[in-house]
């Protein structure tokens, strides 16, 4: 990222729906990251939306199961969590409904926005 590029936006979106079943539970983030064995600075950065270098803060898919397990979220509440992680997972879902082959799931990606997502 060069100097007068502004700074992406954290994934609000993750943020707010970790934060609204943190409360919907009961559960403290530092309970959430003990329960997960994740550090509480794990959770914090998906709830602050930025990593130690400044950048937004992806977790992984792991730590995205991890915690619908331990918050015990319901089917459709673990899928609006990975989608809200992973917004280009309902593209795959539609490229896997449509029977796109790899090139044609790659342009739907770039034309979302995902262009980071490159073909190997």
């Amino acid at each position: 990222m060069g100097k007068n590029q502004p700074k992406q936006s954290p994934n609000t979106k993750l943020s707010l729906l970790l934060q609204r079943h943190l409360k919907d539970k009961g559960i403290s983030s530092s309970k959430l990251a003990t329960e997960c064995s994740l550090e509480p600075s794990t959770i914090s950065r998906i709830i602050n939306g930025y990593g130690n270098n400044g950048n937004p803060y992806t977790p992984t898919m792991e730590t995205i199961m991890l915690i619908t397990r331990v918050l015990e979220l319901n089917e459709e509440e673990s899928r609006e969590l990975f989608f809200a992680a992973f917004p280009y997972f309902p593209l795959w879902m539609t490229a896997i409904h449509d029977n796109l082959n790899l090139d044609k799931t790659y342009e739907l990606l770039d034309e979302h926005g995902y262009s980071t997502l490159t073909k190997p």
